[in-house]
């Protein structure tokens, strides 16, 4: 069922997120000064990783020109639902260093569901470090 889908794969997001990410997102944000030294340190830890920061600096857009997860590069899921568990994971590694319920994110785009490169929307609702 949907519900049941969304369970995994939010759990899929977390144990993603714990399992590397999650510690590179913190270190990236403990060592920097404001949002863009963080997106800069996030941008070395993961050479795949582009980003666009609004003038604003409330919503960063994240853009991947390839489809980095794990379980798709392995051959082992070729789905587009499996896009929701990268959704959750940024959800996650963002609400662990801007405090839960403080960002959303948004898939935009997904290489797995037909489009050119993998974008998800993050939208800052709090002040920025």
């Amino acid at each position: 069922s949907a519900k049941e889908r969304t369970v995994l794969l939010n759990a899929c997001g977390k144990t993603c997120s714990r399992s590397y990410s999650l510690k590179v997102y913190r270190d990236a944000y403990a060592n920097a000064a404001d949002i863009e030294g963080f997106l800069e340190n996030l941008k070395a830890a993961f050479p795949e990783l582009n980003y666009e920061l609004s003038e604003d600096q409330k919503t960063v857009t994240i853009i991947y020109d390839h489809c980095a997860c794990d379980l798709y590069t392995r051959g082992l899921v070729k789905t587009g639902l499996l896009c929701e568990c990268s959704r959750r994971s940024l959800q996650y590694n963002w609400e662990a260093v801007m405090g839960e319920g403080n960002v959303e994110v948004e898939m935009k785009g997904s290489i797995l569901r037909g489009d050119e490169r993998c974008v998800f929307e993050v939208k800052l609702l709090t002040p920025n470090p």
